[in-house]
């Protein structure tokens, strides 16, 4: 789970960010196919800070540098809660499994985040 300042600092856009680029990491490893062209294309849509990592993410994987190590290269990228998810699973062998697990999260998190907003626009109004 995300702690506040995570929260605060990723807000629901950055974890739909988020999860988007752990879909894609995730459909690369399954298939076995490089993570590069959907990375690039993922990073044309997300704006020109996420770009330029994702661009750096995609440089890292196409050097061949493992998924764990690819991402602590683009610190902020994702939300801490999911690099660790990431490595223990890498350190497992089981990153398929990891990869499940964290987009298991980030939809958790994204909807305790929707129900915070709620709650707080509901309070806000009654104000």
């Amino acid at each position: 789970m995300l702690s506040l300042v995570q929260s605060l600092f990723f807000g629901r856009w950055g974890l739909a960010q988020a999860l988007a680029v752990v879909r894609a990491l995730q459909a690369s490893v399954e298939r076995q196919v490089p993570a590069s062209p959907v990375l690039e294309s993922l990073a044309d849509e997300l704006g020109k800070r996420r770009k330029r990592e994702l661009q750096r993410l995609s440089s890292e994987l196409l050097a061949g540098v493992p998924v764990p190590e690819a991402l602590d290269a683009c610190p902020g990228l994702l939300p801490e809660e999911v690099l660790a998810c990431l490595r223990a699973g890498y350190a497992a062998g089981k990153p398929e499994e990891s990869f499940r697990e964290a987009i298991r999260s980030e939809e958790h998190t994204s909807e305790l985040q929707s129900h915070s907003d709620l709650v707080c626009r509901l309070l806000l109004e009654k104000k």
